[in-house]
């Protein structure tokens, strides 16, 4: 069982289903995100999509244990799932809030439980519309970056990004416990 924190469309919980996961469960604090993550998977194939917010994690799936078909009893303390995975979610959090998310999910994993996640490259964002960015590498940690990227097929779209050095991963890492 997989949780997929800000599952977004739902684009990677249909590829880990594709692969064989028995149940993948999205979480997303967009509204309109779920409905497109709903409407695009296969009714009664084990992938559930929920609105929520990755700060809250274990608050959305106690309310929403019923709709996801999971029996959480006294199992819920130790976690419930065996991997996480969480792509591009971490650049539009704060890093105190990414910290916070990281303890929610750890909190939701079984122990020897994996956490997987992607985030883009802190260099990709220490150029700024072609430009270097004149007050330093380190000193934008936790600075809003506007930008540009590319969707999977290709459209070209405005983004934005709390930039993040990897120290910053990997502290909230160690400090979680992973």
């Amino acid at each position: 069982t997989i949780i997929d924190v800000g599952c977004g469309e739902g684009y990677t919980g249909r590829c880990l289903k594709s692969m064989g996961a028995y149940k993948v469960v999205g979480v997303d604090v967009s509204d309109k995100m779920v409905e497109c993550a709903r409407n695009a998977s296969v009714k009664d194939s084990g992938q559930y999509h929920l609105v929520g917010d990755a700060l809250e994690l274990k608050k959305v799936i106690v309310e929403n244990s019923a709709r996801i078909n999971m029996m959480l009893g006294a199992k819920f303390d130790v976690g419930v799932f065996e991997l996480a995975v969480s792509i591009q979610l971490f650049s539009d959090m704060t890093i105190s809030d990414m910290n916070k998310s990281f303890v929610q999910i750890y909190s939701l994993l079984k122990p020897g439980g994996h956490f997987i996640f992607a985030v883009p490259h802190p260099s990709q964002f220490h150029h700024v519309n072609g430009q270097e960015e004149t007050t330093g590498y380190f000193t934008l940690r936790d600075k809003v970056i506007s930008g540009r990227m590319k969707t999977v097929r290709g459209k070209d779209i405005e983004s934005r990004v709390y930039f993040k050095v990897f120290e910053d991963y990997t502290n909230a890492i160690k400090a979680t416990g992973f």
